[in-house]
């Protein structure tokens, strides 16, 4: 569980700013325990949208059963898809 604290309006804010900025279909480096230093990322792509799931803003990406934390996607290392891309 990551250490940052949302609100449901922060949550819902990280999630609408995240959905603006990077399509269904974006490549990021997922780790999944962001506090150990050793744990190495690897690279997924989402399968949905970015949404809030009691008040935590997650997504839903490839090779991971249930939803990621949006602080677990490293965003420098991104893949971009074209905003106008539909990914089925």
């Amino acid at each position: 569980m990551p250490k940052r604290r949302y609100t449901a309006e922060q949550a819902q804010s990280f999630v609408d700013a995240f959905n603006k900025k990077w399509c269904v279909g974006a490549t990021f480096m997922y780790k999944c325990n962001i506090n150990l230093a050793d744990v190495e990322a690897v690279p997924v792509k989402t399968r949905s949208e970015a949404y809030v799931m009691c008040d935590q803003p997650v997504v839903l990406v490839d090779e991971v059963s249930g939803a990621v934390h949006l602080d677990h996607l490293d965003c420098h290392s991104v893949n971009p898809v074209e905003p106008t891309a539909v990914v089925p």
